[in-house]
């Protein structure tokens, strides 16, 4: 008995420790690197790993984040409770698609408190689903929020955004709406010359 604690206590002793304190991968993290891109989870895990460096880059613990995910973002973006706590979940204001979509529009129908706009679509393997509709409805009437600009997007194998990013610029115009404006009244103009 003493022996076999003498060895599992030298196998202690001779592991290299990890800086836990560092941004090497802690415990668990290695797991969650690639997922099988044929199912919704894999891909969420794939994307998010992909989007790690625009997510902390871009968000603050401070950040305000409207989105279905608020665990994996505060984990990816690495904005720790404070960033978690700072998320409006999607899930919690409505139970059901309809209700939430009510509620999300009453949220972001103005310019509001939330700084971003990221969601993830779990039913992208189903897209002719309810749900999976109504999330690609949110993100088609999100793009023409004249203040919330598109910073970030992930298409799924089939090409389908599955993973976006909206900035909310509140009563300022976005860049890309401003760019779009623009593309589109120079399309009108061309068209009234010819």
């Amino acid at each position: 008995m003493i022996f076999a604690a003498l060895i599992v206590g030298t196998l202690v002793v001779l592991m290299p420790a990890r800086d836990h304190l560092g941004t090497a991968s802690l415990l668990g993290r290695r797991a969650d690197r690639v997922g099988d891109l044929q199912t919704a989870e894999g891909l969420r895990i794939t994307a998010l790993v992909e989007a790690e460096r625009w997510l902390q880059a871009n968000l603050q613990p401070s950040d305000s984040v409207l989105t279905s995910m608020p665990r994996h973002l505060a984990w990816y973006a690495r904005t720790g409770v404070d960033g978690y706590l700072n998320t409006v979940t999607t899930g919690e204001l409505a139970r059901e698609w309809p209700e939430r979509w009510g509620k999300i529009l009453q949220l972001l129908a103005q310019p509001s408190a939330i700084d971003y706009v990221i969601d993830f679509n779990l039913d992208w393997t189903r897209p002719q689903s309810s749900e999976a509709r109504a999330w690609y409805a949110l993100y088609r009437w999100l793009r023409t929020r004249p203040y919330l600009e598109e910073v970030y997007n992930r298409p799924d194998p089939n090409g389908r955004v599955v993973l976006y990013a909206f900035r909310n610029h509140r009563w300022a115009l976005s860049p890309s709406y401003e760019d779009r404006e623009e593309a589109r009244a120079a399309q009108l103009a061309a068209g009234r010359e010819s």
